[in-house]
């Protein structure tokens, strides 16, 4: 959960790394306390669920990128290229708050603040069948694999677009669920 998000500003919910050189497997836990878990093995990814409930105008979003490119790639910005390469999914959350003012009195105090929710999933699942004419398993959608030969980071993130209301008022919650996974011991 983000609560008190700025306009314009990339919130990291999780990222999980491939790192050879890292001493233990990959245990998954919550993200809450380090938003970084990192595996000595190589992981594959074949389902999740990445939901985002907001009051603000946000784009939750999935990149997957090697180390060189982590910078770039957990940064939301549509004119950098390598952005746009390390981008995966995108989604859309419209949220909003409106804000009514008693003017009757003069004052201009805050009568009514009322939050607009709006929730949005992000989804992945592999596809595959076994072809008896290859006699192998053949990917239609292959798994996200993290791996020496491939890209080490997959990471959710969610970006502010627009604000309404103050600071106070605006609030992200995130929510991941890896629900097929294994890692190659």
């Amino acid at each position: 959960m983000d609560s008190s998000v700025a306009e314009l500003n990339t919130y990291s919910v999780a990222t999980i790394e491939y790192d050879p050189d890292h001493p233990s497997l990959l245990i998954p836990t919550d993200f809450a306390g380090d938003k970084t878990q990192v595996s000595s093995k190589p992981i594959v990814i074949h389902a999740y669920d990445f939901t985002v409930t907001s009051n603000v105008l946000t784009r939750p979003f999935q990149f997957y990128c090697s180390p060189e490119e982590l910078g770039e790639a957990s940064v939301y910005d549509l004119s950098n290229k390598d952005f746009l390469y390390c981008l995966k999914k995108v989604g859309l959350v419209p949220g909003s708050v409106t804000a009514a003012f008693n003017t009757d009195l003069g004052d201009l105090g805050q009568v009514n603040v009322s939050a607009q929710w709006t929730t949005r999933t992000l989804r992945f699942r592999s596809q595959g069948y076994y072809s008896k004419k290859h006699k192998e398993w053949r990917w239609t959608v292959p798994p996200i694999v993290l791996s020496r030969k491939r890209k080490q980071i997959i990471g959710w993130s969610h970006y502010v677009q627009n604000d309404q209301g103050s600071t106070s008022d605006r609030t992200v919650y995130s929510d991941l669920v890896i629900k097929k996974w294994n890692q190659l011991v």
